[in-house]
Formats: structure tokens, sequence, C-alpha cells
């Protein structure tokens, strides 16, 4: 496969993998959270198996109520621009990170 890599706008935070997306979870979320959170009508997620992805560079930690599950979500983001970067949901599925691509 090849490597899969991003970062924020100004450069300041990195992500790459080369495993694969876990597979049927790739989405485009239309919920309000993550409307907001994206600024537009929708968010591009990719789920990736825990641990398989290497971030560098400073990143924030906004925490909030989960949705349907009730489980806390965690939207991390560039300390220095603040470009979206990391979805992590606790209880059900906590093994994978979703990134906004």
């Amino acid at each position: 496969m090849t490597q899969i890599t991003g970062g924020c706008l100004c450069g300041a935070v990195r992500y790459s993998t080369d495993v694969e997306p876990v597979p049927g979870r790739t989405v485009l979320c239309h919920c309000t959270t993550c409307q907001r959170h994206s600024g537009t009508a929708f968010a591009a997620i990719m789920a990736f198996p825990a641990g398989s992805i290497t971030v560098t560079g400073p990143v924030r930690t906004y925490t909030e109520p989960g949705g349907q599950s009730g489980q806390p979500f965690h939207r991390r983001f560039c300390a220095e621009c603040g470009t979206p970067l990391i979805w992590e949901r606790e209880g059900e599925n906590a093994g994978h990170r979703r990134y906004a691509g």
C-alpha cells in the first residue's frame, strides 16, 4: 500500500500511516457536530487501527460527550492554526482513529 500522509494548514502537524483504512469505516458525516467542526456541510472521515498513525507536532484536544453512544469524543486539532486532524471516540470502535482528509 502507498503511504497516506497529511497535515494541518500551517505545516506544524503532520500524520502518516502505511496501514489500510478499516474496511467500511470511510464515511462522509453530515451530523451537526461534524458540520460545525469542519466548517462545511460534511466531514470526510477515514478510520485506522489505533497505534497505526504517526503524528508529529503540537496537537490540542477538545473533548465532548459522544452523540448516540454517549461515550466521550476527542477532537484533536493543530495548536497553531486550528486545522481539525484527529477524531477519536471512546467505547465501541475505540480502537479506531478517524482522520479528516
